[in-house]
């Protein structure tokens, strides 16, 4: 049977979400507020908006003063108003176009007025009795009986005086005058008194049972359990928790509930309910208050708080067999929406999160294995609780080392540019393309990137595969050492090619050091995508090795070796593909380039005086390519403003050796008073650090800034 007392119903849309039904033994307040017994999740609406209690008119609501305001039935509400059956209450929300509604309704005051309105109305036409003789009944509320009207007094006829012949006079009467008197109407019968209708004993019957069924539901809904006891006041999902006090009667019509799920009871005696807690639908971990009711017949015989624990529960794992980097899903409850809050270990290693919610969680699988298939545990942590762990099966990762192809592209009379999947990688001077659509590479391309290839398939197991420059100038070549016996020719510049890379990139000093330059692009490529190894060769700050660095610690992240594979390429961002197209010729601005004046600290090795002076060391060097010459002045420093120079150091002589630094080798005409016989040292940016050697075998380091060419 449908419950009889007042309730509120919040509706979303115009469809019923909550319900809650209204108690008559405290007030309430309702809002955005934890404690509020319906859930009222909007901006607008006040923490506590509203109250509602029982008054002796019924149910009333009162506004707490709130800024937003409060209607009902689209007026104002000032102060408390007593509520009627189907009234709509908006809290706030005067811009939403969608408020979230309250409907009041009043199932016991509806019944009462379909009653009212069914009864017959006063005066209505009384029901006749059946026909028969009616015995005559004493009453002392009879009537008097009605007193007789006499009727109206005749008037006298008037007498006349005649005189006879004598003088005599007499009387004798005159004409009646009086008019006769009307007839007397019959008597209406008396009044009979009215018989009591047979409908109406009939609804005064059933008026009476009705009352009484109601006094007796709300004297049983105001008595609600005193005197039970919850234990314990902090539960889980799956938990039991048991009621107890004296109130407590079994009854198959009890019911316990958790917010607005079912609670399966598992002991029911006289003084004791124990039910199990049910699951609390799209709960986060953590521990939040949820309302306890329990009801009979739809009476509430008890509610209380409680406090819900949710806890992170796995309930199954998709698939069961994973190989490492593979994607996995965990579909249970008690997650939560931040995966922040959430760590996931399979076995001892912490595995990256991909995506979370309060019901599944998307996790990579991390490197558990490199060879066989294992099997370990998987774990939700949250919180500092644990969940109970699930096997997973974890596989060596499948995906092989993405392959460099190489593919030509004429760019220039007489140039040929060699790209591989990001970029160009170099170029070389060749005869131009034939003028039929399939007509083959000229020999020197097809001779590039054969080498290309054949140098790429072999580095991943021979690490002295790399690739160098041979020549100077124009006539610079690019060759692949470890192929053979001998250095192999990949690919030749030419005057041709020059002329191109210094219209292409006129800001470039030394247009002849870009063969150098593709060289070191080429052989970090070599690394990371042959070799397995992380990039070094590149400049830190530069984007291209930044990628690669990316791509390799992905691979090593997803079990692989540090290659990277076909899927991980797929994740350049075009930032990174852009870094490539343009690094054949970003040439950084002091790779190979050491030409001009170096000058700075030098380290007084030559003397075994405690009070020897400290000396200076000046550069100054001039560049062809990889060929240097130049001078050196050596000071020293007698004391303040004190500095002697013996005549400069002539006939310098020396190279650039560009690989994954810029570094120079020089020697020197051996002279006093230091003799001085060679130097060497490394660029970086603008400093050239190093060490020097004198004809004694005494060595020393000195370290020079460097300065424009005087």
């Amino acid at each position: 049977m449908e419950s009889l007392r007042p309730r509120l119903l919040v509706l979303r849309g115009g469809e019923a979400v909550a319900s809650w039904e209204i108690p008559p033994e405290k007030e309430w307040r309702l809002g955005r507020s934890p404690d509020s017994p319906l859930p009222l999740e909007e901006r607008s609406i006040s923490r506590h908006h509203v109250r509602v209690f029982c008054g002796a008119e019924g149910v009333r609501l009162e506004d707490l003063g709130t800024p937003n305001g409060t209607w009902v039935d689209g007026r104002p509400v000032k102060g408390s108003i007593v509520l009627r059956d189907g009234n709509l209450i908006r809290l706030g929300q005067s811009t939403n176009p969608d408020p979230l509604l309250l409907r009041f309704e009043d199932p016991g005051g509806r019944l009462l007025d379909a009653m009212a309105r069914s009864a017959p109305p006063p005066g209505a036409e009384p029901v006749e009795p059946a026909a028969g003789p009616e015995p005559a009944v004493a009453s002392a509320e009879a009537p008097p009986p009605e007193a007789t009207t006499a009727p109206p007094a005749r008037a006298p006829r008037e007498m006349t005086v005649v005189f006879d012949a004598s003088g005599a006079a007499r009387a004798e009467p005159g004409e009646d005058t009086t008019a006769p008197a009307p007839e007397a109407e019959p008597e209406p019968p008396p009044p009979r008194r009215p018989g009591i209708p047979k409908q109406a004993i009939l609804w005064a019957g059933l008026a009476f049972v009705f009352v009484l069924w109601l006094l007796w539901g709300l004297r049983s809904t105001q008595k609600p359990w005193q005197s039970v006891r919850v234990d314990p006041l902090r539960a889980q999902s799956g938990g039991r928790v048991a009621l107890r006090g004296t109130e407590i009667e079994p009854s198959q019509e009890l019911k316990v509930f958790v917010e607005t799920q079912e609670a399966r009871i598992e002991e029911l005696a006289r003084g004791e309910l124990v039910f199990t807690v049910p699951e609390i639908a799209a709960a986060e971990a953590g521990t939040r208050t949820v309302t306890l009711r329990v009801e009979r017949r739809g009476i509430v015989l008890l509610r209380q708080t409680l406090q819900h624990e949710t806890v992170p529960v796995v309930r199954a794992i998709e698939p069961k067999e994973a190989a490492v980097g593979d994607t996995v899903r965990l579909t249970g409850s008690g997650f939560a929406s931040e995966p922040g809050r959430i760590e996931v270990r399979v076995g001892r290693e912490k595995a990256a999160l991909l995506d979370s919610s309060p019901q599944e969680i998307h996790f990579r699988v991390p490197v558990l294995t490199r060879s066989v298939v294992v099997e370990a545990p998987v774990e939700v942590v949250i919180g500092g609780v644990v969940s109970a762990p699930v096997n997973l099966r974890v596989r060596p990762r499948e995906a092989p080392c993405f392959v460099l192809a190489f593919e030509p592209r004429y760019v220039a009379p007489r140039v040929w540019e060699i790209r591989h999947r990001f970029g160009p990688a170099l170029y070389l001077e060749a005869p131009p393309p034939a003028e039929a659509a399939d007509a083959p590479a000229p020999e020197r391309v097809r001779q590039a990137i054969d080498g290309l290839g054949e140098a790429f398939g072999r580095a991943g197991s021979d690490p002295g595969v790399r690739f160098e420059v041979r020549g100077a100038g124009s006539a610079s070549a690019i060759v692949a050492l470890g192929l053979g016996p001998a250095p192999r020719e990949v690919a030749r510049w030419g005057r041709s090619v020059v002329a191109w890379v210094k219209e292409q990139a006129p800001e470039l000093q030394q247009v002849e050091l870009v063969p150098y330059w593709n060289a070191v692009v080429l052989n970090e490529l070599l690394n990371v995508f042959a070799k397995k190894q992380a990039p070094r060769l590149l400049s830190a700050s530069d984007p291209a090795r930044a990628a690669l660095a990316r791509l390799n610690a992905l691979s090593l992240e997803t079990g692989g070796q540090g290659c990277p594979s076909a899927s991980e390429v797929e994740t350049l961002t075009t930032a990174e593909a852009d870094a490539f197209e343009r690094a054949a010729l970003r040439v950084p601005p002091r790779f190979g380039d050491v030409g001009g004046t170096w000058q700075g600290t030098f380290e007084n090795a030559f003397s075994d005086d405690p009070q020897k002076p400290t000396l200076e060391l000046k550069l100054e060097l001039r560049q062809s390519g990889t060929t240097l010459e130049g001078r050196a002045f050596i000071y020293e420093l007698r004391g303040p403003g004190i500095r002697w120079s013996p005549p400069p150091l002539e006939g310098l002589r020396g190279r650039v050796k560009l690989g994954a630094e810029t570094q120079i080798e020089m020697t020197f005409q051996p002279g006093p008073p230091y003799d001085l016989v060679h130097l060497s040292g490394t660029v970086s940016e603008d400093v050239l650090d190093g060490v020097f050697r004198n004809e004694r075998g005494k060595q020393a380091r000195f370290q020079l800034g460097f300065g424009p060419s005087q």
